[in-house]
């Protein structure tokens, strides 16, 4: 007896479900004498100090009272708590990830980032994990617009198969989808000073509008508002080749092969505009940190157009080309110099834990 096809689903996600949970270890229950924690990068690498903006996948390695190492624990069985400039993006039974937050300016006496781990249900002790803020790799705040998608490919049509005079006719071609557009850089407002933090001379960077405070080393540092990207447009699906056929009754070959129609590709997405950038400072010097980037983003190209073949495979026609997406505009960059007072009037606003506009510079 043919077995249905719920029945055929139900057994196949049965067995996948038994291998899943064969892949990971229950801890609750666990006589724990050490949990490591792992940051990674987006490339694997293991990290210890972190950037602002950024996810990292959190890896775990329990160790029990004999010794012995899993590499597998449910990840679902640990309590993440307490985040310190983290945010918890997913917690799934192989994955944790986490994401820093936009801005980057912390307390010079707390961790930069962490957050408490335990594990549930299960004496092991709780334990904080912190994470230094990465001074050196920290080079750009970026306020850029999200690329457009690229649109799907068209599929191409079926070859005839000549079976009988009814299946001469190649399949039609499907059509590429458009791109989709990029968004638009946005403006900002920048007030640039020196700050003393924790004993070392950093630049603060404060954006009044959002009220968004950035702490960063006394380095060029890219601000970027280009616009961004637009799509490509989907290729189109070429047309099927068509077949002769063979007469049953006769024997003789019927020649009555027609290509499948093209489709047509896919139009390029506009892109987004750049933003304005205007950046404020008492210390004309303090200009020269920036590197300000504001361009419009490119529009997306357009998709391959798709075609007809002959028997012979001679393209016989050409399906219509998409056009390309139109460029983003750049935007507009203006530098002002503030008095001592005006630099006074924005940093009262600053109301950020460890944050002192004693330690300010100028």
């Amino acid at each position: 007896m043919k077995k249905s096809n719920l029945s055929v689903l139900i057994v196949v996600t049965a067995g996948m479900m038994i291998i899943i949970s064969s892949c990971v270890t229950s801890i609750i229950d666990m006589e724990i004498s050490d949990i490591e924690v792992i940051m990674r990068d987006s490339d694997g690498n293991a990290v210890e100090t972190l950037l602002p903006d950024t996810e990292y996948e959190v890896d775990f390695r329990v160790t029990d009272a004999p010794g012995k190492v899993y590499k597998n624990p449910n990840y679902r069985e640990f309590s993440i708590d307490r985040l310190s400039n983290l945010q918890l993006l997913q917690q799934a039974r192989f994955t944790v990830t986490v994401k820093t937050e936009f801005e980057s300016f912390h307390a010079p006496d707390r961790p930069a980032y962490g957050f408490r781990l335990a594990v549930k249900n299960n004496p092991y002790p709780v334990k904080f994990h912190s994470y230094d803020f990465d001074w050196r790799n920290y080079r750009s705040i970026n306020y850029s617009g999200i690329d457009g998608e690229d649109g799907e490919n068209g599929l191409s049509g079926a070859n005839a198969s000549g079976d009988s005079e009814d299946t001469v006719t190649g399949g039609s071609g499907e059509d590429g989808t458009d791109g989709t557009d990029g968004y638009n850089g946005q403006d900002v407002t920048l007030v640039i000073m020196k700050y003393i933090h924790d004993g070392n001379q950093r630049l603060l960077w404060y954006e009044p509008e959002r009220d968004q405070l950035f702490l960063t080393g006394i380095t060029s540092i890219t601000i970027d508002t280009r616009g961004g990207d637009g799509g490509d447009g989907g290729s189109a699906g070429n047309g099927g080749r068509g077949a002769d056929y063979v007469d049953e009754g006769t024997g003789t070959v019927i020649k009555k092969g027609v290509p499948g129609k093209y489709g047509d590709s896919g139009d390029g997405g506009d892109a987004g505009n750049g933003g304005d950038i205007t950046l404020l400072a008492v210390d004309p010097q303090l200009f020269n940190y920036a590197e300000p980037r504001f361009q419009g983003g490119k529009g997306g190209n357009a998709g391959g157009s798709g075609r007809s073949y002959d028997i012979d495979g001679d393209v016989v026609g050409w399906g219509r080309r998409g056009r390309r997406g139109r460029d983003g505009r750049d935007g507009d960059l203006k530098y002002g110099t503030l008095s001592m007072s005006e630099l006074q009037a924005y940093i009262r606003k600053i109301d950020r834990p460890g944050f002192d506009v004693n330690q300010v510079l100028n």
